[in-house]
């Protein structure tokens, strides 16, 4: 939320919580913690509070909490890909003058209820409270990240990237804002933007896996074989049963022209995940290509069996009419032995 860090001592009779405005309550008297006393008992207060800082360290002292997303190991498989700022450590610096949660709960309770409408798809309720809330907390990047949400599902794709880069100006670009950003380029199809941003996430947090995938989709479309190859082996490095990642390096060796390895990389999809559509696709007409109509007409239909309607409206009467051929090509060759036989 970019809020400040709370941090509380709690003893039998007193609760201090130090925040930007401090707060003292005498449980004893007053276990729901409705009137701060700070300013009524400020010895009581200034003996919790050092108690606190003999623990977390010097009050004017600025920490600094550093989050590393990958171990060791998988850091050294990335770099050995080329990716060697991968796994950049996290810092998170506490001490800053950043707000006080308390005068924020009128924000946390705008997000639950965006998080409800966001589910109910009433997007655009959704992008009004998240428009109100960042007015009043132009800091919060999850604030950010559920406008632009909103603005996307409803079409306006040109002011998600606008809400999203406005995060990356004001220097709260997440590994999820950049990664949601990358997103939208690709639909804009405005790529070298996609994949500069999703670069940028993978840099933050190289375990996004579906952001490597976008990323590997993305240079693929470009040209560019050996980066997305780099992208999808990122991700079977850390996961080898995703199977968008093995159909990507499917889509890789096709494009070099090295149909067997094709083959068993879309094997490796299917095994993993036998319901994914494109690999099956992709192997249905990877062997029609090869003369092998009867194992393409069994991959052809089981992708026609499997892929949603709304998803592939666009492939759908191509692929039936691939499958009536093959069946067709496949009848007329039994025909033909069936008439040499002697």
């Amino acid at each position: 939320m970019n809020w400040s860090e709370l941090r509380a001592m709690r003893t039998d009779s007193w609760k201090l919580i130090v925040a930007p405005r401090p707060e003292l309550y005498n449980l004893e008297r007053d276990p729901q913690e409705n009137t701060n006393l700070i300013v009524r008992y400020p010895a009581d207060a200034d003996q919790l509070q050092k108690k606190i800082w003999e623990i977390a360290g010097e009050q004017d002292r600025q920490e600094k909490v550093v989050a590393n997303p990958v171990d060791p190991a998988t850091r050294q498989e990335l770099e050995s890909l080329g990716y060697v700022s991968a796994g950049t450590p996290r810092e998170i610096r506490l001490g800053t003058q950043a707000p006080d949660p308390k005068d924020r709960v009128g924000v946390l309770e705008s997000l639950s209820e965006v998080e409800f409408l966001l589910n109910m798809h009433a997007y655009p309720r959704a992008a009004e409270m998240m428009q109100h809330a960042l007015e009043r907390d132009p800091t919060n990047a999850l604030v950010h990240i559920y406008l632009a949400t909103a603005l996307e599902k409803t079409g306006q794709l040109e002011r998600a990237v606008a809400t999203y880069q406005h995060a990356v100006d004001l220097k709260l670009g997440t590994d999820q804002i950049y990664s949601r950003l990358g997103k939208v380029y690709l639909r804009l199809h405005q790529l070298d933007k996609a994949v500069d941003a999703m670069t940028r996430g993978m840099e933050l947090n190289p375990t996004d896996l579906d952001n490597l995938r976008n990323l590997g989709t993305a240079e693929l479309e470009l040209g560019r074989v050996s980066e997305a190859e780099k992208a999808f082996k990122a991700i079977t490095t850390q996961n080898d049963r995703y199977a968008a990642a093995w159909n990507g390096l499917g889509l890789v060796a096709i494009r070099r022209d090295d149909a067997e390895e094709a083959r068993r990389d879309f094997e490796k999809a299917i095994a993993a995940d036998s319901n994914e559509p494109e690999p099956l696709l992709n192997l249905g007409v990877l062997y029609q290509k090869a003369g092998n109509k009867q194992q393409a007409a069994l991959y052809l239909q089981r992708f026609l069996d499997t892929a949603p309607a709304k998803d592939y409206s666009h492939l759908i009467p191509q692929v039936r009419e691939a499958l009536r051929d093959c069946q067709k090509s496949e009848a007329r060759d039994q025909k033909q032995e069936a008439g040499n036989d002697p």
